[in-house]
């Protein structure tokens, strides 16, 4: 879902993977290796699916593996060592990076979080 810096988005806490993404998505986005933009929040109201935030920015992060619970089996991809008590052993692995979009609509007035947006013109 795109999201508009200084706007508010709404969510849902927690680990609940949405139903319209899959095993197979995931795996595309980790082979790649390119970094997706990631909306950075500074501030919400209410809790859990009638959460908002407020979307400060944008920052560029590279998929490097994951480990989930998808349909109900553990699946896992990519370089995820996912551990602890509390995650059901569920995690993202990457790193941040810059971010350059040529498709991107990004404000000029928003904060610089590493996320860049050039066009092509006559």
């Amino acid at each position: 879902m795109p999201t508009t810096v200084d706007q508010p988005v709404s969510g849902d806490q927690g680990a609940n993977l949405s139903q319209t993404c899959t095993y197979e998505q995931l795996v595309a986005v980790v082979d790649a290796a390119e970094p997706i933009p990631i909306p950075v929040h500074n501030g919400f109201a209410g809790t859990g699916s009638n959460a908002t935030y407020h979307v400060y920015g944008h920052v560029g992060f590279r998929l490097t593996g994951f480990g989930l619970n998808l349909g109900g089996s553990a699946r896992t991809y990519g370089n995820a060592t996912c551990s602890g008590a509390g995650n059901n052993n569920q995690c993202l692995t990457g790193q941040f990076m810059n971010l350059v979009d040529a498709d991107a609509e990004l404000d000029p007035s928003a904060p610089d979080l590493g996320s860049f947006t050039f066009k092509l013109i006559d």
